[in-house]
């Protein structure tokens, strides 16, 4: 089984945006799945025009090496990366078994990240839709959806207050990361080791603000991710509403976001963490 990278699964979603499925037709998510024996027991090829195919194919095109053309059972992936197969055709009833599976995994979340399938419900808690989340920022978080506006794969952008109201929740899949990263690489031959000095420790950053300084968040509404590490790649914490006061121990360099490369230590609610300078203001 190959490896499974949230990047790769976002970018193939993102790349069909403005594709028209249209409504009872044979798309071309669904002529792959059923290739590959996906979907069992759909009788008629144009039940499978729903939006679990879009989801289903975006994940299923990004593993890492499977053998589609010898070997199409062994294509698909196990239970450690996604494993979601159904018998049940209609749209209702294929979201509803996918929500399933997650919950009985453990693996529901209303805290959002690129590469999450995002459950979409009625207003009497039917699951009727679902995309996957392919970007988000302070204040929305975007979709991509598959069999939309008549059939099209559109990107939309909700709010986090939609959550828990026409959306559900978020099912997460067991990715290996967020992309490759330079470990996964063939190493080249290596030349006899020679012996080397001990390295020496770097000195940690100097503070370039006072220790203890109040800042407040400036989201314009939107909440503030506290992230393990100042980057955007690195794991989402909790989130922190506008307005809230924090104390700042320590500002470091990292990832440049909206106009600033620096970012602050800090704590909220128990957890220790970082958030970008650029959507605090010191008081």
């Amino acid at each position: 089984m190959g490896c499974l990278w949230a990047k790769d699964v976002v970018t193939a979603w993102k790349s069909q945006e403005n594709y028209e499925c249209g409504p009872n037709k044979w798309n071309i998510f669904a002529d792959l799945l059923d290739k590959c024996n996906y979907f069992t027991g759909c009788g008629k090829k144009q039940n499978l025009d729903f939006c679990t195919t879009g989801i289903c194919w975006g994940i299923y095109v990004s593993v890492k090496y499977p053998d589609y053309e010898e070997d199409p059972e062994s294509a698909k992936w196990s239970a450690h990366y996604f494993t979601y197969q159904s018998d049940k055709c209609d749209m209702a009833a294929v979201v509803k078994y996918l929500y399933q599976y997650f919950a009985d995994n453990g693996a529901i979340t209303n805290n959002p990240e690129r590469g999450d399938i995002a459950i979409f419900q009625k207003e009497d808690g039917t699951m009727y839709h679902c995309g996957g989340v392919t970007a988000w920022d302070n204040d929305y978080i975007y979709i991509t959806e598959f069999n939309t506006e008549g059939g099209k794969v559109k990107t939309h952008a909700y709010r986090y207050s939609d959550i828990g109201g026409k959306i559900k929740c978020f099912c997460r899949p067991r990715y290996d990361g967020w992309e490759e990263g330079a470990s996964d690489e063939v190493e080249a031959p290596k030349e006899p080791e020679k012996p080397k000095e001990e390295p020496k420790p770097e000195p940690a950053p100097e503070p370039t603000a006072p220790k203890t300084a109040v800042y407040k968040v400036t989201t314009n509404g939107g909440i503030l991710r506290l992230r393990s590490a100042p980057t955007t790649d690195s794991m989402y914490l909790i989130g922190i509403p506008n307005g809230t006061e924090l104390i700042v121990n320590q500002i470091v360099d990292g990832e440049y976001v909206d106009g600033s490369d620096q970012w602050a230590r800090t704590c909220y609610k128990g957890l220790n963490g970082f958030v970008s300078c650029a959507w605090i203001t010191k008081t």
